[in-house]
């Protein structure tokens, strides 16, 4: 069975390497003509000196759709995972010990740090999602910081299984919320009478709309990861 994983891990290997020396070595030019188009045109259509922005909450939205759609299955799946394989083992917790384990992790100075570094990187993960249509970031950039933060503060707040639960389930409703709101910001054009994934006001920049999106899926991306690392992080707790 092992001699079997190396041979297919050295097979995807060499095919790997094989695609992309053909595409590096090759004289094939890369193809520019869509991107000419993207480049004229993006500004002047939405507002958005960030092409990628206006790319993937524009042009492109409905594949943006479909990414949050599978990071919220893969992290529910995940969960279930977790729940399961810690439901497999018959372990007792004892409180006393419970505690005595977690005031060993939470320091004096894991405390302070957590207490002084954890806001701050929520608020520079908010930056990037607001401003993610003229500068490198966005919702997903952005949501990847956001997780950061909370993952930090977990340490913080976190302190047995009962506030393990309670904060678990705090966002996961948070989650939930994000996601509909996602999911009207998306489906609003239609009652409007726009196009779907279409900005549905018309005296709305459209700058301003990709504003919205990159931080409604950065909150969403933020809360999705942050939920699925606290879960991996303190597995002993989620059953």
């Amino acid at each position: 069975m092992r001699i079997f994983r190396h041979i297919l891990g050295v097979l995807s290997f060499v095919t790997a390497s094989l695609l992309i020396g053909f595409l590096f070595f090759t004289k094939v030019p890369w193809p520019q003509e869509l991107r000419d188009i993207y480049e004229i045109h993006t500004m002047h259509e939405t507002g958005a000196s960030n092409i990628v922005s206006a790319i993937y909450l524009g042009y492109r939205a409905y594949d943006t759709l479909g990414e949050t759609i599978v990071l919220l299955v893969a992290v529910a799946g995940t969960l279930y995972l977790l729940r399961e394989s810690q439901n497999s083992f018959s372990v007792n917790y004892i409180e006393g010990n419970e505690h005595i384990k977690n005031k060993a992790i939470r320091t004096n100075i894991v405390t302070v740090v957590a207490s002084k570094l954890g806001p701050a990187i929520i608020v520079f993960g908010m930056y990037i999602m607001a401003f993610g249509y003229k500068s490198p970031g966005g919702g997903f950039q952005g949501g990847s910081v956001v997780a950061s933060g909370i993952v930090i503060l977990s340490f913080l707040f976190i302190e047995n299984r009962s506030t393990f639960i309670k904060k678990i389930h705090q966002l996961q409703k948070l989650e939930i919320i994000a996601f509909v709101f996602l999911i009207v910001s998306f489906c609003g054009s239609i009652i409007t009478g726009s196009l779907f994934l279409k900005n549905p006001f018309s005296t709305l920049q459209p700058v301003v709309y990709i504003s919205v999106l990159n931080i409604i899926i950065g909150i969403k991306v933020g809360l999705n990861m942050g939920l699925l690392c606290i879960a991996m992080l303190r597995g002993e707790y989620y059953e």
